[in-house]
């Protein structure tokens, strides 16, 4: 990695009071040691080799000038020479002769998982589109397919204007769709389509496809057609692509980077660890990980254009601050920690962030912050632009985790659940009992904006709320509601 400077420094390890509304502490144990690793990156984009670790070296910092001039990327930048116009808005570069070789898989995946280890491609900072039918409208909305009948348990009739004789020589072809409930989507791979009988057959799935249900064609080669969509052969390793309106090659400001890392920063056990202005971006998967990390301070990132989850943390006094995570295909940001049997409060703090335009691949369960644990502080947050849930946590969703004594206050949800029913900005769901134990638990001054569907749905229950407890077949979030203090606008 270019410019990366070490230094060492001594910092005293204090940390100054901090309470939320109801006096409770909610500063995280001193983020500094007596001394620790200091890494200053100068301003400029980072190439990494490999994901970042920190693990055994005690406390460190790794920080830049500011977010908005120091990037640090787990993706491989395009030389824009090596592009070569085909005509009619279409180029194309060999990513073998660039020495690119792992263009990773599509993956199907389940109800509530976001499996993605795709390589994608980022124009201008800008997130791309694998070609697709139908394409995205004009105005970002994504429009889908009908399904017009069912045949048998893996195989429908779709509407007439699917174009099935050019999908049906598409050598990779995969489908994307919410098969059975318009609140669950799921990837799959297609196993023949035939013009004869004008069906599509899937291959396993996990859901029957139901009529009316939505669906879309995705990496599809034949339907590159739109501005903003890409293809990869993976076969031959040619990449082409209709690059967004105003975007040519030989722009001054062109930049295009195809995402090749699994993650920008992975480190276990991460003890103290300071991440401060930068920009962390073009991960396969998730862009920060952090598994039970220990007072550990993020703030004034930027995590951008990953193909998992912004940023993990998991652990103890750990903190997310004044940081942005969005253009990410799965969740934003998930922060948890603590012991559920015990009550042990794990004291992470998530405060100040703005979370946006997420759930880009997996829609359904993703949300923009995911909480679990115990004594945990989600405040001041501002969730936007997420077809399904923008706070998601609790109850099942938190698997062995719970949700205890954690509050959230002060946070703004706005524009939430437009793709989606029987959903919410703020979800939480027990139905296998688990909620019973989930108590102490406080929301509080936080307003819902234009929480409802946008888009005609067929499939489910067409419930969408401000928060949503899944109280339609048991009360399952028992949370203490400061009703007067939530602030609903429709």
């Amino acid at each position: 990695m270019s410019a990366f400077f070490k230094t060492s420094t001594e910092q005293d390890g204090k940390a100054a009071s901090e309470r939320d509304p109801y006096g409770r502490d909610v500063r995280a144990q001193p983020h500094s040691a007596t001394a620790r690793l200091r890494f200053e990156l100068s301003p400029g984009t980072h190439s990494l080799q490999q994901p970042l670790d920190f693990s055994g070296l005690g406390p460190v910092e790794l920080h830049g000038h500011s977010a908005a001039s120091t990037v640090l990327s787990a993706g491989t930048e395009l030389n824009a020479s090596n592009f070569v116009d085909l005509g009619n808005g279409i180029f194309e570069l060999h990513l073998r002769a660039a020495g690119l070789t792992d263009y990773g898989t599509l993956i199907s995946g389940g109800l509530k998982d976001c499996q993605n280890n795709k390589t994608e491609l980022f124009v201008n900072n800008q997130r791309l589109w694998l070609a697709r039918w139908p394409n995205v409208a004009a105005n970002g909305t994504w429009q889908w397919g009908r399904i017009a009948n069912v045949t048998d348990a893996q195989t429908f009739v779709p509407e007439a204007s699917a174009p099935l004789t050019a999908l049906a020589q598409d050598p990779d072809l995969w489908l994307h769709g919410y098969w059975v409930y318009d609140w669950s989507d799921e990837f799959v791979a297609v196993a023949n389509v035939s013009t004869r009988n004008g069906t599509i057959a899937m291959t396993t799935s996990t859901a029957t496809p139901q009529v009316g249900g939505r669906w879309m064609a995705i990496n599809a080669q034949s339907q590159l057609d739109a501005p903003g969509e890409y293809y990869i052969d993976r076969a031959s390793g040619r990449l082409t692509v209709m690059f967004p309106p105003g975007v040519h090659p030989s722009n001054q400001d062109f930049s295009a980077v195809l995402s090749t890392l699994p993650h920008a920063i992975f480190t276990p056990n991460a003890t103290a660890l300071h991440l401060h202005d930068l920009t962390v971006a073009y991960a396969r998967g998730s862009g920060i990980v952090l598994p039970d990390a220990r007072g550990a301070l993020l703030e004034r990132l930027v995590v951008a254009n990953h193909g998992g989850n912004g940023t993990q943390v998991h652990g103890v006094n750990n903190q997310v601050r004044n940081s942005d995570f969005f253009n990410l295909a799965c969740m934003g940001l998930s922060v948890t920690g603590g012991n559920r049997t015990s009550l042990v409060p794990s004291n992470n703090v998530v405060d100040g962030n703005h979370i946006h335009d997420y759930a880009l691949w997996k829609r359904t369960y993703q949300g923009g912050l995911f909480w679990a644990g115990v004594g945990n502080s989600y405040l001041n947050n501002v969730i936007e632009n997420g077809p399904h849930n923008g706070i998601l946590g609790g109850g099942n969703e938190a698997d062995h985790l719970g949700g205890n004594n954690c509050i959230f206050v002060n946070n703004t949800l706005r524009h939430l659940a437009f793709e989606t029913t029987d959903t919410g900005a703020f979800y939480s769901c027990g139905q296998d009992g688990q909620a019973w134990i989930n108590r102490g638990n406080v929301i509080a001054n936080c307003t819902f904006i234009d929480v409802r569907m946008h888009e005609p749905t067929a499939l489910g229950y067409s419930s969408v709320q401000a928060g949503r407890d899944s109280s339609r077949r048991a009360y399952c979030l028992p949370l203490e509601l400061h009703r007067p203090s939530i602030s609903t606008i429709r």
